[in-house]
């Protein structure tokens, strides 16, 4: 830590934090506890990305952390935490085009590309309804999911960029499929059913036979004594 007089009773101290030197101004009576305090003040302002100043207003640059802060000053009207980072930072970006034709149905398609909703505005003269109302339709993939969560944020982004006088009438949700019908299809069954009841004997006939059969038992007791 270096040392260079000021006017008066201040001494500017050098200290280099990260390889760049910061000039704190001290009375030059400055005991070791305030230079040492200085040294942290300073390393703490070294390790700050002061450059997050330059890029905060740059929906493109601006850290992940501030794009909230970033949407409430471009007045963004939905937004929504779980969102993708890429989907944060194009709502900023669209909510400059939104707000200069607010109350068109290029706003509400603006709002709705720019959330990732992929929903078309069809105005009543499009499809024959009643006068100054309007639909949006999305068309979805094989595998695309539809949820209430979506569906709601849909209704929410045309209720506030549509024009006071229309009205959404409905949503409408389609699902493209790669085979288009229709298809017909057809099938005939056919079955045999067969009884096998059990076998009744009509006719029973006997023969007698006669056999006859014998043996002979002989049984033949030896007494033996002992000899005198």
């Amino acid at each position: 830590m270096g040392c260079r007089y000021l006017r008066g009773d201040l001494v500017s101290y050098s200290v280099t934090v990260n390889s760049v030197t910061y000039n704190v101004p001290l009375p030059g009576n400055a005991s070791v506890l305030e230079l040492a305090l200085a040294s942290i003040d300073a390393w703490r302002i070294g390790s700050l990305d002061v450059d997050v100043i330059r890029r905060i207003h740059r929906p493109d640059d601006c850290p992940p952390a501030f794009l909230p802060l970033l949407a409430w000053e471009y007045s963004v009207d939905e937004w929504d935490p779980a969102w993708t980072v890429a989907v944060k930072r194009n709502a900023i970006k669209q909510s400059l085009a939104v707000h200069r034709h607010k109350g068109t149905a290029y706003a509400v398609e603006t709002a709705i590309q720019a959330l990732d909703l992929g929903a078309v505005v069809e105005e009543w003269f499009e499809y024959g309804g009643t006068a100054y109302r309007f639909r949006l339709t999305i068309d979805l993939g094989q595998t695309e999911e539809w949820t209430g969560k979506r569906a709601n944020s849909l209704a929410r982004v045309g209720l506030r960029t549509k024009n006071v006088r229309s009205r959404l009438e409905t949503i409408r949700v389609r699902r493209l499929t790669k085979n288009q019908g229709p298809f017909i299809g057809g099938f005939m069954r056919s079955s045999t059913a067969v009884r096998i009841a059990p076998i009744v004997p009509r006719e029973m006939r006997a023969r007698p036979y006669v056999y006859v059969a014998a043996f002979v038992h002989s049984k033949q007791a030896i007494r033996l004594q002992p000899s005198e």
